[in-house]
């Protein structure tokens, strides 16, 4: 029995100030404006316009240090020969941008070029593309499956995840990840033998002892991808379709993984989130189903695992499972921003932002069913989540 196919079409990953946009120059003769792209979390502190017009004129130029007042610079020209138009741009993170355009006599873009300079304490140049899936082949040499099953605490999820062509494959240049029902039992035990959990116990399951493991079978099984490089500060783009049924939930996350026994999945900024439900109350009467996105984070504060939910999100007539949308996360050091096709949904900062920033993380995708940090007893009513979210297991 399938019950989900989701499409993720393209993931890219750039250094945090991937955030500062090219400026836009737009001639309407003999006007020339040349504008930075309005965008209220653009950490920019001042910006520099200039025009070179040669050695015959002196240049022109207007300095703006408000932020919050960067309106566009119009000049007026007959362009009777090419114009060099520049805009130095200095970020809060005291990163230096030019960006100049070079226009001819018929107002058309000849040229364009931009300059970065940086803080001596950074090593990479920010704005470079670090990192590309465009799921061309189904190699998947960028990833490794997670096997291990998502049903004991904390999760109380009812799927295992396995490396299976059936639940995750590659085709027509995007990745296909499909939950469908197990099928376990008796005479076919439940146990992962290629599991990746480093505790090796009941998320691997066992040939032994059936009654005792009851409890433990997964009654769906699914995927779960985990990139092999790690990341820090950065701007992540994917552009994925969500998953449309009851209960179903879809991970496009960045997790920690402190490489000893820590199988749960509790430290992870949350991209997006969107329930497969078309229309799901809480407890109080919003409404959380698939119509809308949230953003979100799950982590470590004190011994305790928080799960963090931002209350704002943005909303569509349809379920977000009906087409593909672009899901972006720009994390700097102090404060995570998230967006839907270039709509910010929120921002997380202050002791959750830092307590994210910490570690290096990976890039997970996946779909799972149910589950207390998804569907949590506190929020979602109990008749409408068959999956008893217990402390028992």
């Amino acid at each position: 029995m399938h019950i989900f196919l989701g499409l993720i079409a393209s993931l890219v990953v750039g250094i945090e100030s991937f955030m500062v946009p090219m400026p836009f120059v737009k001639t309407n003769l003999p006007w020339v404006s040349f504008t930075l792209p309005e965008d209220k979390q653009l950490d920019i502190s001042s910006v520099l316009y200039y025009t070179d017009y040669g050695k015959d004129k002196c240049p022109a130029y207007v300095y703006k240090s408000n932020p919050n007042v960067i309106h566009p610079w119009e000049i007026e020209e007959h362009l009777n020969s090419t114009l060099r138009i520049s805009a130095v741009v200095q970020t809060k993170q005291n990163e230096t941008f030019v960006d100049t355009f070079s226009l001819s006599s018929l107002g058309r873009k000849v040229q364009t070029e931009r300059v970065m300079c940086l803080p001596s304490t950074v090593k990479k140049p920010r704005g470079e593309l670090i990192f590309s899936e465009n799921f061309k082949d189904s190699n998947l040499n960028k990833w490794t499956h997670v096997v291990q099953s998502q049903v004991p605490a904390p999760h109380y999820e009812g799927v295992a995840f396995v490396n299976d062509r059936a639940n995750s494959f590659v085709e027509n240049n995007r990745l296909h990840l499909r939950v469908t029902k197990s099928n376990y039992s008796k005479t076919n035990p439940f146990h992962l033998k290629d599991c990746t959990s480093k505790s090796k116990k009941k998320r691997c399951g066992s040939t032994k002892d059936y009654n005792k493991m009851f409890k433990f079978i997964p009654p769906f099984v699914s995927a779960k991808l985990r990139s092999k490089e790690t990341f820090s500060y950065c701007r992540i783009q994917i552009i994925a379709k969500m998953p449309i049924g009851d209960l179903l939930f879809p991970g496009l996350t960045l997790a920690y993984d402190d490489g000893n026994d820590n199988d749960d999945g509790d430290d992870a900024i949350r991209i997006a989130i969107v329930r497969g439900n078309q229309r799901l109350s809480d407890i109080v009467g919003n409404e959380i189903g698939g119509s809308r996105v949230f953003a979100g984070a799950i982590y470590i504060r004190d011994i305790y695992t928080e799960i963090h939910e931002e209350i704002k999100y943005i909303e569509t007539k349809k379920h977000f499972g009906e087409r593909f949308h672009i899901y972006t996360v720009i994390w700097h050091e102090k404060k995570i921003i998230f967006k839907v096709d270039d709509e910010t949904i929120a921002t997380i900062s202050g002791t959750v932002a830092e307590a994210l920033s910490k570690n290096k993380r990976h890039i997970e995708l996946f779909v799972t069913v149910g589950g207390e940090y998804n569907f949590p007893h506190t929020r979602v009513p109990f008749h409408k989540n068959p999956y008893l979210n217990t402390k028992k297991c």
